[in-house]
């Protein structure tokens, strides 16, 4: 007996159609083909018959419908030769005891399973054929005859989305069998159906990207991200994006059917990963160690004298500091390692890395500053903090949350520091600073050649450096926010995304230039920050910025404006007094007539007077960033923007991923919502952005000999960079800023390049946020990855770590589909794959982070992994390996002959023992120069580094013969 749902219901036996009978009868059976071999209750079954809105005698109408089903199975039952299907009462309800195989949904789950299982083996052939089959069986929506009747159950689309997961695996298949034209047709078709799909869209912009329809392929993606954006305030996946930058890039990759980025996009289901899995290791315990930049916070509180007699009141004193301590490293993300009686240590970068490091660890030191001050009163306990950046060696569990060990310079230079930190101030070495500087305000601190004093957070800057460069779409969508906030008057959020660097500090910046000038002549609006920590520090910039008072005012003039602002605002005069008295002291210029206000009492009256200024008047706010924000500030904006709220006030959020986990509800509670998300820059307007980079940094433009096609000069250096930058500003202020410290440098002494970090820092820290994401296991085997060289065969991967073959297999397919490697080849001989590093500066991220000694087994076990070598995979590797000389030779202007030698020992045909073993010694050469953090880069810098001194010392010969030649 077969049993059909793809498509409107039949049962059937030998002797063809078994007729059912009426509607709720075939509803019945319907439902239980959806469960078989499983009780479905009594209760169940009359909701899916007619919901809440049940007749009276629902109960004996089916109970008539199970009679009925029972008689025709029975009589379906008399050929012997099929299973046995039985309807079966069983508390508390009903039980279809059926063969799975007889239903062809079950059927259709079972070969799509298989066609998984091959595909993941790299079988596209067999899973295509498997797919199609299972697909063959589908005549319709499932169940179709029921839904036409008004039948809506939620396993009707479930059922559907399985159709649509393999219809996707089944486009993955012909994709990489190279069959784009084959299916585009139907791509379009279905991506029309399902535009939310992200993967069936990659599909379909990877075919038409394969057909020479390049233009249409973009074009795609940028409605898609458009229609997401405006719908859910939400951006495409990471793996459409990476796509989306591969055709912008016409990466050669995407036009082999091999298994890339692309297919890794085609690989990843919605609901099961069709790769296997990798398999991560039972938790042994085992102890990390890795190099990491970290940033380090050491704190020190010493209680008032009361506390200090008694050892136990001592501490019940620190234990107090403890709870307001921990919460706040917990909250930016950083990790206490150690207590010592009034001493913490506090670890940003181990186990975890984040981009921002240096950054959480100063702010979580403001952020505990001003607690403790809220907390115990200005005076009652002695505060000293010092943080320093730099590298260590950090030991850590993976497996666990347990606190890492850290050894290092880095921790030293808190200790020493600690002793000279006057009270209540937070001191920080150079390197913390320069990471920091565009967040927190500095002075230097009574040692001034080495630490400095963080007084606050810094305020947004007033003017930039260089204008901003794209966006455009952004800012036009940002313009009309602010015109209809200003036009209807009602609340308005707006949530900027973008990964770090993309520019969201410069965009937000904008809402003041914008609604300047659109109430120019009018009543101005005040545009107030909303910092991540909410010391007296920026509540007294905001009230400036509310009272209009100005650096230049007096103390009387202050006093008056303030006085002038609140009796505006208030409601009644007794709160007018009131105001008045409690921020009064924020202006730091006049004492109030009375007692001295608490901490408590100022922010209270500072929250009502922003309250008040929205019920009178337009106010913008500006969350700087809510995945760090004060739950405060979090609170007081969704209050404030609240559907039900008549506040008139625009708010701007620096919303990273966590703030949607902090703050769910403000997208469903909100009037006005608008997401705003910044994508990479086009190339034409990084090549702007360097323009204005070199300009600002006193560097030669890129065009100074017009007589040239290419411009002259350093045009090549402009083009390397825009490449290299991936679209992110950041990435361009950071290459810039190595390039200007080459070229100020001595060139007798160090140089920026000859340390570790020749990359940009942004680059380097996000790198190691993304690796320290992956799983333990699939981490490991990157690691292996990167010391296998920038040419990475899966064999030497497994002899790095000397895991066996199998083992790694998986681990490769994940990394690929996070965009770390990409495959390039399979070796002829052994069936061996080859790949690649997407993009070469995650390898030297991750190199980096090894531990020398474990750097030095690993690097060990690959050269035994080359020695052994066959002669056929020896040529093959020599060729690879010389490929990849000539492609640092071209980039870097310099030979990587000293390093490697010169041998040229035959290549092919039948080998000589000798020769062979010139082979050997040839390729490990190779292998060694092209491992290390190459020295070939360095050497690149210093030349730019020594034209653009020439160059930049005959800038005006120069730019004086180009205007000759225009006269």
């Amino acid at each position: 007996m077969l049993f059909q749902i793809l498509g409107p219901l039949r049962m059937a036996d030998d002797r063809g159609e078994v007729v059912l009978g009426g509607l709720n009868r075939r509803a019945v059976l319907g439902y239980l083909l959806l469960y078989p071999n499983q009780v479905v209750s009594t209760s169940r079954l009359l909701t899916a018959l007619w919901g809440n809105g049940r007749p009276a005698s629902a109960r004996k109408i089916l109970h008539n419908s199970v009679s009925g089903l029972r008689k025709a199975l029975s009589a379906a039952a008399e050929d012997r030769s099929q299973p046995a299907v039985s309807l079966v009462t069983r508390e508390p309800g009903y039980q279809l005891t059926v063969d799975e195989q007889q239903i062809d949904l079950w059927q259709f789950k079972s070969l799509v399973q298989r066609a998984r299982t091959v595909q993941a083996d790299n079988c596209v052939d067999e899973a295509s054929t498997l797919l199609r089959e299972a697909l063959a069986l589908w005549r319709g929506p499932a169940l179709a005859d029921l839904a036409e009747a008004g039948f809506q159950w939620p396993e009707l689309a479930a059922a559907e989305n399985t159709r649509l997961d393999a219809l996707e695996d089944f486009f993955a298949a012909e994709l990489a069998r190279g069959r784009h034209e084959s299916v585009l047709t139907e791509l379009q078709e279905l991506t029309s159906a399902e535009p939310m799909r992200e993967r069936l869209l990659g599909q379909f912009m990877l075919a038409l990207h394969r057909c020479g329809r390049q233009a249409e392929a973009l074009s795609m993606y940028e409605k898609a991200e458009a229609t997401l954006e405006q719908t859910f305030g939400i951006e495409p996946g990471r793996e459409l994006k990476e796509l989306y930058r591969s055709i912008r890039a016409n990466d050669p990759l995407l036009l082999t059917g091999r298994p890339g980025v692309a297919e890794a996009i085609a690989q990843t289901t919605s609901g099961a990963a069709v790769a296997e899995a990798p398999v991560e290791p039972e938790s042994s315990g085992q102890i990390v160690a890795e190099r990491r930049r970290v940033s380090v916070l050491q704190v020190r509180v010493d209680p008032s004298t009361d506390c200090c007699v008694d050892p136990e009141h001592l501490d019940d004193a620190l234990a107090n500091v403890d709870d307001l301590i921990r919460p706040q490293a917990e909250r930016f993300g950083g990790v206490v390692t150690v207590r010592l009686g009034s001493h913490w240590l506090i670890v940003f970068g181990a186990p975890r890395s984040h981009h921002d490091d240096a950054r959480r660890a100063v702010l979580c030191a403001l952020a505990i500053r001003s607690t403790i001050k809220e907390v115990f009163g200005e005076t009652a306990d002695r505060l000293r903090m010092v943080v320093a950046t730099g590298l260590v060696l950090a030991r850590f569990r993976p497996e666990n949350d347990s606190p890492p060990s850290i050894t290092g310079a880095t921790v030293d230079a808190c200790h020493s520091l600690l002793p000279f930190v006057h009270n209540n101030e937070i001191w920080v070495t150079d390197e913390t600073r320069a990471a920091s500087e565009n967040t927190v305000a500095y002075e230097r601190a009574q040692i001034s050649s080495v630490a400095w004093a963080a007084v606050g957070v810094r305020p947004p800057p007033q003017s930039w450096p260089v204008p901003m460069i794209g966006h455009q779409r952004a800012r036009d969508t940002l313009l009309s926010v602010v015109d209809r906030f200003l036009r209807q008057r009602t609340p308005e959020v707006v949530s900027v995304h973008g990964d770090p660097g993309m520019g969201k500090s410069r965009l937000i910046a904008e809402v003041e230039r914008l609604v300047a000038s659109r109430t120019a002549g009018h009543q101005r609006v005040p545009v107030v920050h909303l910092p991540v920590v909410l010391d007296d520090a920026a509540l007294a910039d905001a009230l400036c910025k509310c009272c209009e008072i100005t650096g230049d005012d007096l103390p009387e003039t202050a006093n008056r404006k303030l006085h002038e602002f609140v009796k505006r605002t208030a409601l009644t005069a007794v709160e007018a007094v009131w105001m008045i008295s409690a921020l009064q002291p924020l202006l730091h210029r006049t004492s109030p007539s009375g007692p001295v206000t608490r901490r408590a009492d100022r922010m209270a009256a500072w929250w009502r007077m922003l309250e008040r200024i929205a019920t009178v008047r337009c106010i913008v706010l500006v969350v700087d960033d809510v995945e760090f924000a004060d739950h405060r500030v979090l609170d007081f904006v969704g209050r404030i923007t609240r559907s039900s709220s008549e506040a008139s006030v625009l708010v701007v959020a620096d919303a990273r991923p966590a703030a949607v986990v902090r703050r769910p509800q403000w997208a469903e509670t909100q009037r006005h919502a608008t997401p705003v998300t910044l994508l990479p820059l086009p190339d034409s307007d990084m090549e702007v952005l360097l323009d204005h980079l070199f300009d600002a940094h006193g560097l030669i433009p890129k065009r100074i000999d017009p007589t040239q096609p290419d411009g002259g000069g350093l045009a090549w250096l402009s083009r390397a960079l825009v490449v290299a930058c991936h679209g992110n500003p950041a990435f361009a202020h950071d290459y810039v800023a190595l390039i200007q410290q080459a070229v100020n440098s001595d060139p007798n002494g160090a140089t920026p390049m000859e340390a570790d970090g020749v990359l940009p820092p942004v680059m380097e820290r996000m790198t190691a946020e993304r690796v320290d994401r992956l799983p333990i296991a699939t981490r490991s085997v990157l690691q292996d990855a990167a010391v296998a060289g920038p040419v990475v065969w899966g064999d030497a991967v497994a002899a790095a770590g000397r895991w066996a073959k199998d083992e790694v297999k998986p681990h490769l397919n994940e990394l690929v589909r996070h965009g770390f490697l990409v495959r390039s080849a399979v070796d002829a001989c052994s069936g061996d794959t080859r790949y690649e590093f997407r993009f070469p500066p995650d390898r030297h991220v991750v190199y980096s982070q090894l531990s020398l000694a474990l750097r030095a087994a690993k690097r060990t076990n690959v050269i035994a992994w080359i020695d052994a070598l066959p002669d056929c995979r020896m040529a093959e590797l020599l060729a690879d390996y010389r490929k990849e000389e000539e492609r640092i030779t071209a980039m870097a202007g310099c030979s990587m002959g000293d390093l490697v030698g010169r041998e040229e020992p035959a290549t092919n045909g039948d080998v000589p023992r000798d020769a062979r073993r010139g082979q050997a010694d040839a390729a490990v050469r190779y292998y060694v120069a092209l491992t290390e953090m190459p020295a070939w880069f360095r050497a690149r810098l210093r030349w730019v580094a020594g034209e653009l001194k020439v160059l930049r010392s005959g800038r005006s010969t120069v730019s004086a013969a180009v205007q000759n030649m225009r006269d």
